[in-house]
């Protein structure tokens, strides 16, 4: 251990204040002998190694050094400001009055981080040293809400990080949001309570269209737990969650594939309440952690960390729901202080099906769980009449992580529609389908792929249509 860069001491992992429990090393800095004060200002590094005893003829033995390096730094005087900028999507005028959110990195509205911006668009926000997220909202209802990096849900909106070396000032990207346009909007509106109790207040409610799984609006409830989302004519699941409480859809559901809709039809629908189960409280030692992975072998010749799936934790004799948390930016996850016991853990999000039913864990020390999830690529008809075999648009284009794909097939038959890389090499599967003739829309999510230049490639009945995609991260 050093700090300030001078060596204070060195501790064998049976030395006091020190102790290894599989995979998690900890030292008490306050109980090793000599005890180390820490103050505002100090610098801490680690340095550890590790190595096993193989000495097999084929493999030598593996050592490694670790050396991490830690600030302490003082929270009256490490914050930072974000600013930014907020303008119309189709005219890059910049937009006033938009409120702008901080949140923590499980979909939490932090308190006091806010702001409203100026005729400018701008807008700036304090903060301490995190992981965040960024939401812009409309109180007027003249745009969609926008999260940063341009997503459009909260929990695969792109991290924002601020440690004690960020700059004072932090400019982040300027946010581009949709305008609704001429399209008549109706209200949708609600309660979110507690199972048995009262109302939750900041709460995180969203509209999810059903027809294409695109969120339509997102709101935060008021202390008295209401929520009003603005969306127009069509078919929506409504999925309330707050850090405290289990997430779930209106009707009861927590699983998206099992929730019930809200069908708005040329007027606005109230009375739609959602009640949410107090997570368990916890108490253990242990720890069930790991990835979330999207798309399986089979199904995508590229698998990646998964973002934005909310994972559940059940009890595994009894099968009640005992709490749920959301995979980060690198698709890790995680539940903490739990007793020895069984469990089972199941991931969901929209556009994915699990790809096992559960995974069950007997749990007597902290254990490491990857789970994968496989994309529902949904294909929506659009036309019964087309006339041609033809690959009809890619929209928008450029796009950033997700666009969707119209074409048309003048013969019922098989089609697979394939996305390749610059060099040529596959890199998606995106759908293979059996289709009468008609005109189609696909939605193609390429979240776990750098930036560049794709092409799409459709094949029906001997025959291929291609198309370029520019993808912009």
């Amino acid at each position: 251990v050093r700090v300030k860069g001078g060596p204070l001491g060195s501790y064998p992992l049976d030395a006091t204040g020190t102790g290894c429990f599989d995979p998690i090393l900890e030292i008490d800095l306050s109980v090793v002998d000599p005890a180390i004060d820490l103050l505002p200002g100090d610098t801490v590094t680690l340095a550890f190694g590790i190595a096993d005893l193989v000495t097999a003829e084929y493999c030598g033995p593996n050592i490694a050094s670790y050396y991490l390096t830690f600030f302490i730094a003082d929270s009256l005087m490490d914050r930072h400001t974000l600013t930014g900028y907020i303008v119309d999507a189709s005219t890059g005028v910049p937009v006033p009055y938009i409120h702008v959110q901080i949140f923590d990195y499980l979909g939490m509205p932090i308190t006091g981080c806010v702001d409203t911006t100026l005729p400018d668009g701008s807008y700036e926000i304090e903060i301490y040293p995190g992981v965040y997220a960024l939401g812009a909202f409309d109180p007027a209802s003249g745009y969609l809400p926008v999260f940063y990096l341009d997503r459009y849900d909260l929990l695969v909106a792109d991290p924002i990080f601020v440690n004690h070396a960020s700059p004072p000032v932090i400019a982040l990207d300027t946010l581009h949001m949709i305008p609704w346009g001429d399209v008549t909007l109706y209200s949708i509106g609600g309660t979110v309570l507690e199972i048995g109790d009262g109302p939750i207040d900041a709460a995180y409610v969203v509209a999810i269209s059903s027809e294409d799984d695109e969120v339509m609006d997102a709101v935060i409830t008021d202390p008295t737990g209401w929520f009003d989302l603005v969306v127009p004519t069509g078919a929506y699941r409504i999925l309330a969650f707050h850090e405290s409480y289990v997430p779930g859809f209106f009707g009861g559901s927590i699983f998206w594939s099992s929730a019930d809709t809200v069908i708005v039809v040329d007027t606005s629908v109230y009375g739609v309440n959602i009640e949410l189960m107090p997570m368990f409280p916890g108490g253990g030692d242990w720890r069930i952690f790991g990835i979330v992975f999207g798309d399986s072998v089979d199904r995508c010749a590229i698998t990646g960390p998964l973002r934005g799936a909310i994972v559940y934790l059940f009890d595994g004799i009894n099968e009640e729901v005992l709490g749920a948390t959301v995979s980060r930016f690198d698709g890790s996850y995680s539940f903490d202080r739990l007793m020895p016991g069984t469990y089972r853990v199941i991931p969901d999000r929209i556009e994915y099906n699990s790809s096992a039913p559960y995974w069950e864990i007997v749990l007597d020390s902290t254990v490491e769980v990857d789970l994968t999830m496989d994309a529902v690529a949904s294909v929506f008809e659009y036309s019964p009449k087309v006339e041609s075999f033809e690959i009809i648009g890619v929209l928008p284009n450029p796009f950033n992580s997700t666009c969707a794909i119209q074409f048309g097939i003048d013969s019922p038959g098989e089609i697979e529609i394939e996305a390749f890389d610059i060099s040529g090499r596959r890199v998606d599967v995106i759908e293979a389908a059996e289709l009468k003739a008609g005109e189609y829309i696909t939605v193609w999510g390429a979240e776990n792929l750098p930036s560049g230049v794709y092409m799409i490639r459709i094949t029906h009945d001997g025959r291929a249509r291609t198309a370029r995609a520019l993808l912009i991260k």
